[in-house]
C-alpha cells in the first residue's frame, strides 16, 4: 500500500516538475529568442498626360519568430494587407491579403456560377414575357376608380367650405374692435419710455458699466494668479535636483533602446532632391552621421532637380530582455517615481 502511495506522489511531482520546466523555457524563449524583423520600401516619381508629377509606393515589413513559428507580414501597395502564420497555417488574414484570397475562390466557382445564371436567365425570360400584359391590365382598372373618387371628393367639399369662410370672416368682424382698444395702450407705453431725457441715458449707461467692471476685474486676477501659481509649480520641478537626476537616467536608457532596435544592416539605393537645396543639404548631414548603418547604401543627393526614387531594405531584430531591463530601471528608480509624482501634483 505504501508503495503505490510513493508511485503516484512520485507521478505527480515528475508531472508538475515538467509543467514548472515547460513554463521557464516558454518565458526564456520570450526573453532570449529575438524579434527578427525586415523591412523593405521602393518608391519612384511617375509622370502622366493627365497629372504632370505623381509618385508610386509600396512597403512590405515581415517578423518573424523563433524559426518562423509565429510571422506576421504587412504589406502596402493599393492598400494595406496583413497575415499572421503560425507553423506556416494561415490564421487572421485582412486587406489585400483577404482579396487575394476572395479572388484565388472566385477563379475556381466561377465557371459554376456563369452556368447557374445562365440557367437563372433562360427560365426568367418566359414570366417576364407573360407579366407586362397583366400588368398594364390591373394598372387600368386601378386608375379609373381612383379618378372617380377624386371627382366625388372635390364636390363635396365645395359646398361644406362656403359657410366656413362666412363663419370666419364674422368672428374677424367681431375681433377688429378688441384690437383698436388695445392700441392706445401701446402708444401711452412708447410715450413713457420717451419721456427720459439723454442725461439720464448716460447715467444709466454708466452705472451699469460700473457693475460690470469689478466682476470682469475679479476674474482677470483670479486668472493671473492661476497661471502664477502653476508657472511657479513648473520652475520648482525643473530646478530640483532628484528631477534633473531623473531626466539623465531617461535620456540614457532611451539611448539604449534605440541602440536596441535599430536595424542593423540596410542595402539598396536611394536619390533624393528637393526645391531647396538646402533641405537637400540637412537630409544628406542626416545620412552622414548614420554611416555606420548606411554604409553599403548607395547615396546620391541631387541639388538642383527634384528627384525621389530609391528602393531599400533594412534587417534588425530585438531582443525583448533589453526591453525589459530598460523599463524595470525606469521603473524601479526612486527619483524617477518622485518625477512622476510631481507631475501628477500639477494636473489634480
Amino acid at each position: 500500500m505504501l508503495h503505490i502511495l510513493l508511485l503516484i506522489l512520485k507521478i505527480i511531482g515528475i508531472t508538475l516538475l515538467v509543467i514548472i520546466g515547460l513554463i521557464l523555457l516558454a518565458v526564456l524563449l520570450i526573453l532570449f529568442v529575438p524579434l527578427r524583423y525586415r523591412l523593405r520600401g521602393s518608391g519612384r516619381r511617375i509622370y502622366d498626360e493627365e497629372a504632370e508629377k505623381g509618385y508610386e509606393a509600396s512597403a512590405l515589413a515581415k517578423v518573424t519568430w523563433l524559426l518562423h513559428f509565429v510571422s506576421v507580414k504587412i504589406n502596402y501597395s493599393d492598400g494595406i494587407g496583413y497575415i499572421v502564420r503560425i507553423l506556416g497555417i494561415p490564421f487572421i488574414r485582412g486587406g489585400n491579403e483577404e482579396k487575394k484570397k476572395k479572388e484565388d475562390k472566385g477563379d475556381k466557382d466561377g465557371e459554376n456560377e456563369i452556368k447557374a445564371e445562365e440557367k437563372g436567365e433562360e427560365e426568367a425570360k418566359p414570366e417576364e414575357e407573360a407579366k407586362p400584359e397583366e400588368v398594364m391590365e390591373k394598372e387600368e382598372g386601378e386608375e379609373k376608380p381612383k379618378e372617380e373618387s377624386e371627382e366625388g371628393e372635390e364636390e363635396e367639399k365645395t359646398p361644406a367650405e362656403e359657410p366656413e369662410g362666412k363663419e370666419g370672416k364674422e368672428e374677424a368682424k367681431q375681433e377688429e374692435p378688441e384690437d383698436k382698444e388695445e392700441e392706445p395702450e401701446d402708444e401711452s407705453e412708447e410715450g413713457e419710455e420717451k419721456e427720459k431725457t439723454p442725461e439720464e441715458e448716460l447715467k444709466d449707461k454708466e452705472n451699469e458699466e460700473e457693475e460690470e467692471k469689478p466682476e470682469e476685474k475679479s476674474e482677470e486676477k483670479s486668472v493671473v494668479k492661476k497661471i502664477k501659481n502653476y508657472y511657479n509649480k513648473v520652475t520648482g520641478i525643473l530646478e530640483d535636483r532628484r528631477v534633473a537626476k531623473a531626466w539623465e537616467l531617461i535620456k540614457a536608457q532611451t539611448a539604449k533602446l534605440f541602440k536596441a532596435v535599430m536595424p542593423r544592416k540596410a542595402e539598396g539605393y536611394f536619390k533624393y532632391g528637393f526645391e531647396d537645396p538646402a533641405v537637400t543639404g540637412y537630409i544628406t548631414a542626416l545620412f552622414a552621421s548614420q554611416y555606420g548603418l548606411l554604409k553599403d547604401m548607395d547615396i546620391e543627393p541631387y541639388f538642383e532637380d527634384e528627384i525621389l526614387d530609391g528602393d531599400m531594405k533594412l534587417t534588425g531584430r530585438i531582443f525583448c530582455i533589453s526591453i525589459l531591463c530598460v523599463a524595470a530601471k525606469l521603473y524601479f528608480n526612486k527619483d524617477v517615481r518622485y518625477t512622476l509624482d510631481r507631475v501628477n501634483e500639477l494636473k489634480g
